[in-house]
């Protein structure tokens, strides 16, 4: 069965509810106090989703993830397992200190919150005073003690008119990618905070500026709809990870354990403390109808249904179900359309010289992050003046990848 064949890529954690600000475009609706599980329990989450897939990327967040005394620990077993870790953040709490902490305990990357390269109307939207300045200093303490950091913008009609600014700002900061979010409603955000015609508008101009702009990484989040001009660009699809990756290549975990299929999709699919993930995985009702691509309203009608099959959680919101039609997208298709399937093309390359055997090995890197893992694999090569890529230099560099700077 599809369902058992595929695993979680991307698995987003939340170690806790608390969160000092009052966003109101929050999806969990994240409030100061609030009761976490002890570090034990968090244990048990982890070592559960571990002997699943200790390969995927884990985003560890919140609320405010920094508000955990013990963040430092759950990084390092997090680490320790396999996970490649990374942590979402306001910026508020990372001092120069906490991330050289959290470096030497694994982490891999930081991604920071800044939604306009106007200070005032972040600090407003986000409901305190002098956030901004916070958010820029911790992309650039993270960055100075070497983590990998990415810039997450939440995209409104009211910054939609600042796309180059972000990304020459993302630039500035050394950033490696500017991660552009479309907003779901649920949780705090019960209102949509971009009209369709802007969303349309915005997704074609993303796509040019990605193409164009090859010092940083352009990437549309919760915007499956994205893939509908890849045809006009003669682009292919990488690795499979087309339309929305709910509950096929994507998890979400609550605070106290209950795993959902993202983060904006309020539907939970079990208890990851009451029973293994890959029980839940593969037997969820409602996660093996998320792989079915068959979509009702317009969606079941569009010539993309395979490569987009628009957002599975603003249909539910919007009319109460996941197979829904998407109501953010601008196409209106004629009547139902014959399907449209891309060529899949693997956007990975190899550029010293590998062993056949080591590039089998790759094999086992989920295909969305194979590139970048390629890319560290080569940079430890050549600083060390080796020339052909090995099994055993592969070995050695895993086990040392948790241990840099220890």
């Amino acid at each position: 069965m599809e369902s058992i064949a595929l695993k979680p890529f991307l698995i987003s954690l939340s170690v806790t509810d608390r969160c000092d600000l009052s966003c109101p475009h929050c999806f969990m609706e994240a409030k100061l106090r609030s009761e976490d599980l002890p570090f034990s329990e968090m244990e048990r989450i982890l070592r559960n989703l571990a002997v699943f897939n200790s390969q995927a990327m884990l985003i560890i967040t919140g609320g405010e993830p920094l508000l955990r005394e013990d963040i430092d620990s759950i990084v390092a077993l997090a680490s320790d397992l396999g996970f490649i870790t990374v942590l979402g953040t306001s910026g508020r709490f990372l001092t120069l200190e906490k991330a050289e902490i959290l470096k030497v305990n694994g982490l891999k990357g930081i991604s920071v919150s800044v939604d306009s390269v106007n200070p005032n109307f972040h600090d407003n939207f986000r409901g305190s005073p002098g956030l901004w300045k916070r958010a820029i200093e911790a992309l650039k303490i993270a960055k100075a003690v070497g983590i990998e950091t990415q810039m997450n913008v939440t995209l409104t009609d009211q910054n939609a008119d600042q796309l180059e600014d972000f990304v020459k700002l993302g630039l500035d900061l050394g950033v490696k990618a500017v991660n552009f979010f479309f907003i779901v409603c649920t949780g705090r955000a019960a209102k949509s905070f971009i009209k369709v015609n802007t969303y349309g508008d915005l997704l074609k101009r993303l796509q040019e500026i990605s193409l164009k702009e090859s010092r940083i990484f352009v990437r549309a989040r919760c915007a499956p709809h994205l893939y509908r001009f890849f045809p006009e660009k003669k682009l292919t699809v990488g690795g499979g990870m087309k339309g929305c990756p709910a509950g096929r290549h994507y998890v979400r975990i609550d605070s106290f354990g209950n795993v959902y299929p993202c983060p904006y999709l309020p539907i939970s699919v079990g208890s990851i403390r009451n029973t293994p993930f890959k029980e839940i995985w593969e037997s969820s009702p409602v996660l093996e109808q998320l792989r079915k691509n068959t979509y009702g309203g317009k969606c079941g009608l569009c010539r993309y249904r395979q490569l987009c099959g628009g957002c599975r959680a603003r249909a539910f919101s919007t009319f109460g179900d996941i197979m829904a039609e998407d109501p953010l997208c601008d196409y209106e298709p004629q009547g139902k359309e014959d399907i449209l399937v891309l060529e899949e093309k693997e956007r990975t390359s190899f550029k010293l010289e590998w062993t056949k055997e080591a590039k089998e090995r790759m094999e086992s890197i989920p295909l969305f992050i194979r590139g970048i893992v390629i890319s560290i694999v080569e940079q430890k090569a050549r600083e060390e003046g080796i020339r052909k890529i090995t099994p055993d230099f592969l070995k050695r560099i895993r086990r040392s990848f948790n241990e840099e700077n220890s």
